[in-house]
């Protein structure tokens, strides 16, 4: 269950439709389908593509520098300034 919750989540933080859950399920297109949520994600935290693909590729170390950083999670508006 936790896996499946996992990638429910970050289906709903990238803004991508549930259903990209199930792409994941196939091979070679599991990869791409999780290079571009996490460029998605990435998008949402206010960071660039190339901060996307590393955290595609360098999926721990990335998640620590989401976390422990300053970044913070912007919504559907990515340019807007964070607030807090």
């Amino acid at each position: 269950m936790v896996p499946i919750d996992n990638l429910y989540m970050l289906t709903k933080i990238g803004e991508k439709p549930w259903w990209w859950m199930l792409l994941v399920l196939i091979p070679i297109v599991d990869i791409v389908i999780l290079i571009v949520l996490s460029r998605s994600i990435a998008e949402r935290f206010g960071k660039g593509p190339g901060f996307g693909v590393g955290h595609a590729l360098l999926t721990p170390i990335f998640w620590m520098i989401l976390g422990l950083g300053d970044a913070q999670y912007r919504g559907s508006n990515p340019a807007a300034p964070a607030t807090c």
